[in-house]
């Protein structure tokens, strides 16, 4: 696994479960950016901040979760 490579996955995760688009800042680092609307409500923030809990609650169980989307990801590279 190389650095940033959590990050891509929670990005993935987010769109995957809750369709909310994100973006790893850049190569090999762990920072994910929104590009929100400009004028916000209280459900504009409160939805994705929900959303990127329950993505790395997820995350944070060895098993399942972002886990296994990565090991798909790693499968399909060898398969290459």
């Amino acid at each position: 696994m190389q650095p940033g490579m959590f990050a891509q996955l929670v990005v993935m995760g987010l769109m995957h479960d809750h369709r909310l688009l994100s973006q790893v800042s850049g190569h090999r680092v762990n920072i994910i950016k929104f590009l929100p609307p400009l004028i916000l409500t209280d459900a504009d923030v409160d939805e994705p901040l929900n959303a990127i809990d329950k993505t790395l609650e997820k995350a944070h169980r060895l098993r399942g979760g972002l886990w296994e989307t990565g090991k798909d990801l790693i499968k399909a590279a060898l398969k290459r």
